[in-house]
């Protein structure tokens, strides 16, 4: 019994510990990407902050619904404008690293939450209904749309032109 016991405890231990290297594996901790959105873990969302950077990032978990449908139109966005945008991941991400970016947001209601930041200062936050309107069901046909109206936010907030 002992052994079975010992067996589960080590499997598990493995398992855990392949789930958090893929996580580690798939984030950058560079430049952002202009063609794809960029995962990154909260520390370097932090750096940008303090370095009055201007960018664009959100907050979203791996089993939002709406932050998979979601990311098909940011990543659109990213392709057509060349701006990166980040990613934290807020359900994996480092609890230590989630609290250093709460110092500097508004800690997100729901997700996805959008953060529009220039010199480092936030300008705007809003969760996807500002993007798709009365057409909370996200449907597939107006990813276009959506994209559109992700940019004109952009633009209104002056950081795109």
């Amino acid at each position: 019994m002992k052994k079975l016991v010992l067996l589960a405890l080590v499997m598990g231990l493995g398992l855990s510990a392949c789930t958090g290297s893929q996580y580690m594996d798939s984030l950058s901790d560079g430049e952002g990407s202009t063609t794809e959105i960029t995962h990154v873990l909260p520390n370097y969302v932090v750096e940008l902050f303090e370095a009055k950077e201007t960018f664009v990032f959100y907050a979203g978990s791996s089993v939002c619904s709406a932050c998979l449908f979601m990311k098909d139109v940011v990543n659109e966005v990213v392709e057509r404008k060349g701006f990166p945008i980040y990613y934290v991941e807020i359900n994996t991400a480092p609890d230590s690293q989630l609290n250093q970016l709460y110092l500097k947001i508004i800690r997100p209601q729901a997700t996805p939450t959008y953060y529009f930041v220039v010199d480092g200062e936030v300008v705007k936050s809003f969760t996807p209904e500002i993007v798709v309107g009365d057409d909370t069901s996200l449907v597939e046909e107006h990813k276009d749309l959506y994209t559109v109206n992700f940019i004109a936010l952009m633009k209104e907030s002056g950081l795109v032109n």
